[in-house]
């Protein structure tokens, strides 16, 4: 039984990726360049969920996006700042020094949130030191594969095209025209988990 459903599941991931590579993608070079919505498109792109496997093994993001053209897929791999497919935003994490491969975003007015793997800025770690974020799995002794798996929330500002993590402070700013949102998210316990953030992303846009 688990095989058959092994088989159907890699026949399910087969199938959707043939149909995003005949769909037509939006790709930007830069942030500006989607900032003025002024893309290049392309077919035969594939957008492939990664496995836990594939992630504990060499690490990255979770969505790996590329082409069978060498061409095409070296840009999307190390040149593209981000792709679009209908209204599915991918960033490319390595231009983001968040390692490599793509994360979902998602917009909420001038924002895009996504979650992705540790940064790979010293400056930015330490941050994440200082706050208990990045030093207590650290000090848990998380490393090699189990960090690679670890994800973190960040936000990215479409004003000034600057990512930064996602600390409870922004999420405050962020829901700050909710007051019973303000006033429930106080009380969470572990207010920058990503279930947490998730759960109040969604609150907030449903109420938009």
């Amino acid at each position: 039984m688990n095989l058959i459903k092994t088989i159907l599941t890699i026949i399910v991931l087969y199938l959707s990726i043939q149909v995003f590579a005949q769909k037509k993608v939006e790709i930007y070079s830069s942030f500006y360049a989607f900032n003025i919505m002024k893309p290049d498109t392309a077919s035969g792109i594939l957008i492939e969920r990664r496995t836990r496997g594939q992630i504990y093994m060499v690490g990255g993001n979770d969505y790996k996006i590329y082409s069978n053209d060498k061409v095409l897929s070296k840009k999307l791999k190390k040149l593209s700042w981000g792709i679009k497919l209908n209204d599915s935003i991918y960033l490319n994490c390595f231009l983001l020094k968040l390692g490599p491969w793509y994360a979902y975003a998602e917009r909420l007015n001038d924002r895009l949130y996504f979650t992705a793997a540790i940064t790979m800025d010293k400056e930015e770690r330490q941050k994440l030191a200082l706050i208990g974020t990045f030093a207590g799995p650290i000090g848990a002794g998380l490393a090699g594969g189990d960090l690679a798996l670890k994800r973190f929330y960040y936000v990215l500002d479409l004003n000034t095209g600057e990512t930064q993590y996602l600390t409870k402070e922004e999420m405050l700013k962020t829901i700050s025209s909710q007051p019973d949102l303000i006033e429930k998210y106080k009380k969470e316990t572990e207010p920058e988990k990503i279930e947490t953030i998730k759960y109040y992303l969604a609150e907030l846009k449903n109420r938009f």
